[in-house]
């Protein structure tokens, strides 16, 4: 059960995540690898794939977002397709990844 703060808290971070924090990759995504089917979820300091969380860092452009795992100073771009699709290379392979609603 939901209290009155707990409804509040969660407007709040919603409103944030789509004024203040604006990230196009917040949220659950999905694509087909030639490993299987892969999830990925991005929050506002952290992303989620294979089963691990990642502290990460948002480097947000026009039309891509580099995602920078902070402990590793690794990063990878995604390509902003439409609001609903992104992409990204993983050396040689593309991977095309939907929007989970």
């Amino acid at each position: 059960e939901l209290g009155n703060g707990k409804i509040f808290d969660w407007t709040m971070n919603a409103i944030l995540d789509k004024t203040l924090f604006y990230n196009p990759l917040l949220g659950t995504w999905r694509g087909q690898t030639a490993m299987g089917i892969r999830e990925v979820v991005f929050e506002r300091d952290s992303m989620t794939s294979f089963g691990t969380k990642t502290p990460v860092k948002y480097d947000i452009k026009e039309k891509e977002v580099i995602v920078m795992d902070t402990s590793l100073q690794l990063g990878n771009a995604y390509v902003l397709i439409d609001e609903n699709t992104i992409s990204s290379k993983m050396g040689n392979v593309k991977t095309t990844f939907k929007r989970v609603k």
